[in-house]
């Protein structure tokens, strides 16, 4: 049920005027001849009401339509379920040129990139051995992973589109894909000589939502212990093993904290080696 506070939010973002907060990016100098410095800000400056994510049209309208689906997804998740668990109510995605604006829930709260740089929190989070962050973290994924998939969806965000996910150069595809198949034949023509060299690739053909991004600045956790999942740019409907390729990353420390896998759910590993040499032919990020 929405809070007072998220019904003058949710009315504020309605009436927002776009030269308005253009005006005070331009003040902040988050833009510098319509080159973004940075790729969010809450707004109102002096007491925020929402938290609004800009950038290129093509990349947020995709990430604002999937941010909604995941939304309403977890709404309908029983409340034991979900407990503790929320993903902030986007309320309107503004196109103006070639750019986006997604206008979303203020949380106020820390991303687990700024608790980790916390020495106390680091003390306490090793002391517990990682609880109960490493939990809600595991959970989160595995709800959003559970989420049912809209009927003859592609690989991709909701509504179609790119693939945003890391194995992909800059973590973008630059190709569309329309089945799973396309997606696994691309891969397999990608491997060229090395195909020999290791096991072809064989996509499962269930897709899942999957979040790309493990990046620690992705969730939020607030005072009262609860956990939101803030971003959405590369979650999309995408085979498991792409899940298992994301739970990989080096650099992800979550990921890494987590073990790279998830508690009581198998992640498939059969294809990782395969994927890992797709990934160094498409080339550096």
């Amino acid at each position: 049920m929405a809070t007072h506070t998220n019904t003058i939010a949710r009315q504020f973002a309605q009436d927002l005027n776009i030269q308005e907060f253009r005006e005070f990016l331009k003040r902040q100098k988050y833009l510098d001849n319509n080159e973004c410095k940075r790729t969010g800000f809450a707004y109102p400056e002096d007491n925020p009401l929402v938290w609004i994510k800009f950038g290129e049209g093509s990349d947020i309208v995709p990430e604002a339509r999937t941010h909604r689906y995941a939304f309403r997804m977890l709404q309908q998740v029983p409340e034991e379920q979900r407990r503790n668990i929320y993903i902030p109510e986007v309320y309107r995605c503004i196109t103006y040129l070639e750019r986006a604006y997604m206008v979303m829930e203020y949380v106020r709260g820390r991303t687990m990139a700024d608790l980790k740089c916390d020495t106390a929190f680091r003390a306490a989070f090793t002391a517990a051995g990682g609880q109960p962050h490493l939990d809600m973290l595991d959970r989160a994924i595995k709800l959003l992973l559970s989420f049912p998939v809209p009927e003859n969806a592609a690989p991709g965000p909701y509504g179609g589109g790119l693939i945003r996910h890391p194995m992909f150069p800059s973590s973008r595809a630059w190709m569309r894909y329309y089945s799973v198949e396309e997606l696994e034949n691309h891969f397999n023509q990608t491997l060229g000589p090395r195909a020999s060299l290791v096991p072809k690739i064989t996509l499962e053909r269930e897709l899942h939502l999957v979040p790309g991004d493990l990046h620690d600045s992705n969730f939020m956790f607030t005072e009262a212990g609860d956990l939101y999942i803030i971003d959405f740019g590369q979650t999309c409907f995408l085979p498991l093993s792409l899940m298992t390729y994301a739970m990989r990353e080096p650099t992800k420390w979550i990921a890494s904290m987590l073990g790279e896998k998830l508690k009581d759910f198998p992640l498939p590993e059969k294809n990782q080696i395969s994927l890992e040499q797709v990934s160094c032919v498409f080339g550096p990020y």
